[in-house]
């Protein structure tokens, strides 16, 4: 979904310059959050011109058909852009189209294969594997909006940058343990999550050598094995949909929810 996006941005700028979780100047309340849908692409619209209707759909829900509107990307995320000629047609409840997709989203709802995120052409990448089998399914959106801070759950995303990603700084000899941050994607959100201690022993293995490091962090990343490593941070990526089990905890007990933290466990990259 975000390919463009991805092939343009350079790894080694991520420890100075993270991949961004949105574009907005900081993060949406959860009584936002819980207003957007748990699965499906989600796109934020901007809009440069005032328009009644966009203050109407400010106003409550409201079911809406754009016309001549523009995507475009902003800090590497796609969004919905208004143009000058940009059109918003209010639909009724009732409309044919809006039923459809009401029917539509509520089969998806009910059915944990197509609760997927549907890019993966129905199976993930088997380049992962799982141990985390009886923890509950759940879009990265489920996982923002869930009541309980700390919980467990099992997604299908994409990594679309890592720190470090060079196979030869994925070992802190100074904590001896694998440390890096991923940035993980799904049509709906994205998180950054973190990988240390068993966890990165499991991911990697206890005794990757530098060229399986390097091979397994290329086919997570999507970089072709024909890129040049000098080049490969700006290689064309294309990441595959993976599986992953993620832990949602906090680091502050006086405030749990802003010091949300993701971690990944029970995950091993196999390549």
């Amino acid at each position: 979904m975000l390919s463009d996006a991805i092939t343009k941005h350079s790894l080694d700028t991520e420890s100075g310059y993270p991949s961004p979780l949105y574009f907005e100047a900081s993060p949406l309340g959860m009584d936002t959050l819980h207003t957007f849908p748990p699965l499906g692409s989600i796109l934020r619209m901007t809009a440069k011109k005032c328009l009644n209707e966009v203050q109407r759909l400010l106003d409550g829900h409201q079911w809406v058909k754009l016309r001549m509107v523009t995507c475009g990307v902003q800090s590497g995320i796609w969004n919905i852009m208004f143009k000058s000629s940009s059109k918003i047609r209010l639909l009724s409840d009732e409309d044919e189209a809006v039923l459809l997709h009401k029917r539509n989203y509520n089969e998806r709802m009910t059915s944990e294969l197509h609760r997927r995120p549907l890019f993966y052409f129905r199976y993930p990448s088997c380049i992962t594997e799982i141990d985390c089998r009886t923890v509950i399914d759940a879009t990265l959106m489920d996982s923002l909006t869930s009541p309980e801070v700390m919980h467990r759950c099992k997604c299908i995303v994409r990594v679309v940058a890592a720190f470090p990603w060079r196979a030869k700084d994925l070992y802190s000899s100074v904590h001896g343990q694998y440390r890096l941050r991923l940035t993980l994607e799904d049509p709906t959100a994205r998180v950054h999550a973190y990988i240390s201690g068993e966890d990165g022993v499991k991911f990697f293995g206890r005794f990757s050598t530098h060229g399986e490091l390097t091979r397994k962090m290329n086919k997570l990343l999507g970089i072709a094995e024909a890129a040049d490593s000098a080049e490969g941070d700006r290689s064309p990526r294309n990441p595959p949909w993976v599986k992953c089990c993620l832990m949602s905890h906090y680091v502050e007990k006086g405030d749990p929810w802003q010091s949300r933290r993701y971690q990944i466990f029970g995950t091993k990259l196999v390549g």
